[in-house]
């Protein structure tokens, strides 16, 4: 797609070192690092870690130590909605669950912050998710407030904002369910309220785990796993037919396993953090020229850094 890679990671201490070299030789990737701030066993998929909003750059509450580090100049903050799996957005309307989840205990959701910065808020209810339990056939039920588990948000050509919803949504909590007709009623409602066109792909579940779980770029290309056709053909006819990008096969055994998608495992994170290293590790940083988009964000390295594995590895292996 001609995006710009990173790879991010904690330290040199135990790493594979034939990732590395498949990564550099063969896929051509670089590496990039945070500030000493972060904790080394901070892990998160990529969009949770940042996301980018017009007015301000939300930080995960895990991440939230880098806004002295990286975010001078602009305005930052430490919400539980920089855990973009919470936030469905486009430009300056979002959509977040009615409450935020916390372990087994939740809270209803406080959107003071995002309406501070602009934003236009419309809360969904709380999805209902089904599990099978590893190892057994029992199921257990859990309310969620990751909505690109269940919806995806776009942004036309001409501006228009559109939220696709699984027409198997159902919602929470589970002592009270809300069926999934009900659901849709509800998000209805806040969709004409924020002027939002409101999709169904099709009346029955979705085909792939998560195919819902879309990335959009700045530049409106969307990116989404193949294998639902209905779905990507409604994309299609919302972005453009050259704007959609699915992949080879379906990506299906790891939202099964880890409840991930492709948003989920890549995420264009804000700009401002990736930036070249002229010396001073907090003072003297200059933005790239390119939006960054991280193949993977687990475990952060202490600063910036050249690998010494004593491999033939590329060029871009190092400070970039």
């Amino acid at each position: 797609m001609g995006l710009d890679f990173r790879v991010a990671f904690s330290s040199e201490e135990g790493l594979d070192k034939l990732i590395v070299s498949v990564l550099t030789q063969v896929l051509d990737c670089r590496f990039v690092g945070f500030g000493p701030n972060v904790n080394r066993m901070a892990t998160a998929f990529p969009c949770d870690f940042g996301t980018e909003l017009p007015n301000a750059v939300l930080l995960s509450d895990a991440f939230g130590c880098l806004r002295s580090d990286f975010t001078k100049g602009v305005r930052s903050v430490t919400s539980p909605y920089g855990e973009a799996g919470r936030l469905l957005h486009a430009d300056d309307i979002a959509f977040v669950a009615e409450r935020v989840c916390l372990g087994t205990s939740s809270r209803p959701a406080d959107t003071s912050e995002l309406a501070s910065i602009g934003m236009k808020v419309g809360l969904l209810p709380n999805l209902l998710a089904h599990f099978l339990e590893a190892g057994g056939d029992s199921v257990f039920t859990s309310t969620n407030d990751h909505l690109d588990r269940v919806a995806g948000m776009l942004k036309d050509p001409a501006g228009g904002k559109h939220l696709i919803i699984d027409p198997m949504y159902w919602g929470g909590p589970a002592s009270s369910p809300i069926t999934p007709a009900a659901v849709r009623e509800k998000i209805k409602q806040k969709c004409n309220r924020l002027g939002v066109t409101l999709h169904l792909p099709f009346e029955q579940t979705l085909s792939i785990p998560y195919s819902l779980n879309f990335v959009q770029f700045d530049d409106g290309r969307v990116m989404m796993t193949s294998g639902d056709e209905p779905l990507a053909k409604l994309i299609a006819e919302i972005v453009g037919d050259d704007k959609v990008v699915t992949t080879a096969t379906p990506i299906f055994m790891y939202p099964t396993a880890r409840f991930a998608g492709i948003r989920c495992l890549v995420g264009q994170v804000p700009t401002i953090f990736f930036k070249k290293h002229t010396g001073d590790p907090v003072n003297n940083w200059t933005p790239l020229r390119t939006p960054t988009v991280p193949v993977l964000i687990h475990k952060f390295p202490s600063k910036f850094f050249k690998i010494n594995l004593n491999l033939k590895t590329s060029s871009k292996a190092g400070f970039i």
